[in-house]
């Protein structure tokens, strides 16, 4: 069975792949145009291959890939992530992001004003509605947590599988100075996110639930997993 994470964009989602493609092997990210396109081109027996499969891929398009292995994903504060995304890609080197910098805060919002408002409910019903999303979450074997719980999930995780992960954090933005909004901008980026702002408000609320649901639902996977590394170790 493939472990699938749904990484959605600046939550911090590189370091915990990091992470756990160090002990469940075979791995496969998909983080960039290119592997965006090898991921649609794949069949599902090709991705059926890896333990774990990761990338800023909506879920839908895995289920769709047949991949029905557990799922998880971090949330993070929206307003938090949307400042994130605007120093990172305004000091990003990489060839994807050549044409996305922004001359000022306006010129960001502009551009999530297209198609990128209430991200983070998209990543699970493909729609910017919070209704949809939680639908989705409710109907699937997912595990939704908050950046905030971002600790407790890593001793959650090392416990059920076995395996001695460690927090790490990798691919952060660039501190640099505070980003000032004024009141009109700062209602813009509300409007942007007022559904996410609903999404991390009602998964922050039910981590006990959903983390218990999920040992449930895959008690038989974590057992299977825990097993075989557990085996690794020893040989090790």
């Amino acid at each position: 069975m493939t472990l699938v994470f749904v990484h959605i964009p600046k939550t911090g989602g590189l370091s915990l792949y990091n992470e756990l493609s160090q002990w469940i092997k075979p791995a496969i990210r998909f983080g960039n145009q290119k592997t965006y396109k090898q991921f649609f081109k794949m069949t599902s027996s090709e991705l059926k291959k890896y333990k774990l499969v990761s990338g800023h891929i909506y879920l839908k398009s895995f289920r769709q890939k047949e991949i029905e292995g557990p799922a998880f994903t971090i949330l993070r504060n929206p307003i938090d992530q949307i400042i994130s995304a605007y120093r990172y890609l305004n000091s990003s080197d990489h060839p994807d992001h050549a044409d996305l910098k922004f001359s000022d805060l306006n010129h960001f919002i502009d551009y999530l004003e297209g198609n990128y408002n209430n991200m983070q409910c998209r990543f699970f019903s493909g729609s910017p509605s919070f209704e949809n999303a939680v639908k989705v979450i409710d109907q699937e074997n997912i595990f939704p947590f908050p950046l905030e719980y971002y600790s407790q999930f890593i001793t959650y995780l090392s416990m059920k599988l076995q395996i001695p992960l460690k927090v790490r954090h990798a691919n952060q933005s660039p501190k640099g100075n505070i980003v000032e909004f004024n009141d009109h901008q700062k209602n813009r980026i509300q409007e942007l996110i007022a559904e996410d702002n609903k999404l991390y408000e009602y998964v922050a609320n039910k981590y006990e639930f959903h983390q218990q649901r999920f040992t449930s639902v895959n008690a038989k996977y974590f057992e299977q997993l825990a097993m075989s590394n557990s085996q690794k170790t020893l040989v090790n």
